[in-house]
């Protein structure tokens, strides 16, 4: 049993560590970078209350930041 255990960590830490990848950044211009993100949810809240009628939202943002510490952040849900 504890052979077994020992295998199923081991397979378990080798899959974990094959899903991440290593990007390079990509060179800014200016000093801007821009960062974006999207989320699928099942049902967006704020503070517990429902805030799509139960209903699935789809939410984006983006974000420009310059390397004096600068930024811009446009975040939106529907």
């Amino acid at each position: 049993m504890m052979k077994f255990a020992l295998k199923a960590v081991t397979l378990g830490i080798f899959a974990a560590g094959s899903t991440m990848a290593m990007a390079e950044d990509a060179p800014s211009f200016y000093g801007i970078t821009a960062t974006g993100s999207v989320a699928a949810t099942t049902d967006y809240r704020f503070r517990g209350v429902t805030q799509s009628s139960n209903n699935p939202a789809i939410q984006g943002g983006f974000t420009f930041s310059h390397k004096s510490g600068a930024y811009v952040a446009l975040w939106g849900q529907a």
